[in-house]
């Protein structure tokens, strides 16, 4: 390649860059949003894991607050276990003009996992950061924990990529 040819090119990503960071990324009142991501769990001190899909429907009740139905598929390393994910969130998006793009999110979720392990019962905090690449798309990270109810004290850190979208 060139020097003109990554010139170019970087000035495109640049260009790119700056538009994405400066993108109006609020979702307002009544807006629904779709999340899909991969995600993960590691529990026992990092000897077991799992690995699924997750996504989740929400509604902002204010243009900051969503309240969202989960669900999730996950593989399990403890006893070869295939599990779902059934639950309710809440969320609190961090809105602040300076951020642009980037949106943090703090919340927590109630869920029923259930499959071939007997049905537990669990809830915990969550967090996160959305990046909008557009006006209503975006790429989010997020972590959460989960305080086992019932059934095996397995609590586990939670996490997962994706994307989601505002409608």
């Amino acid at each position: 390649m060139t020097m003109k040819k990554m010139t170019l090119l970087l000035a495109t990503l640049l260009a790119v860059l700056a538009t994405t960071l400066t993108t109006p990324a609020q979702p307002v009142k009544g807006d629904y949003e779709l999340t899909l991501a991969g995600s993960g769990s590691v529990v026992n001190d990092l000897k077991d894991n799992a690995f699924g899909l997750s996504g989740d429907l929400g509604l902002y009740l204010s243009d900051a607050i969503k309240i969202s139905v989960e669900q999730g598929v996950a593989y399990s390393s403890m006893g070869d276990s295939a599990v779902g994910e059934t639950g309710v969130g809440l969320t609190y998006n961090i809105q602040h003009k300076k951020l642009g793009a980037l949106v943090p999110f703090l919340g927590g979720h109630a869920v029923a996992l259930y499959g071939n392990t007997p049905l537990t019962w669990a809830a915990g905090p969550v967090g996160g950061l959305k990046f909008y690449v557009a006006k209503k798309a975006f790429l989010y990270g997020k972590v959460g924990y989960n305080f086992m109810l019932n059934g095996p004290k397995n609590d586990a850190l939670n996490y997962g990529i994706g994307v989601g979208f505002n409608f």
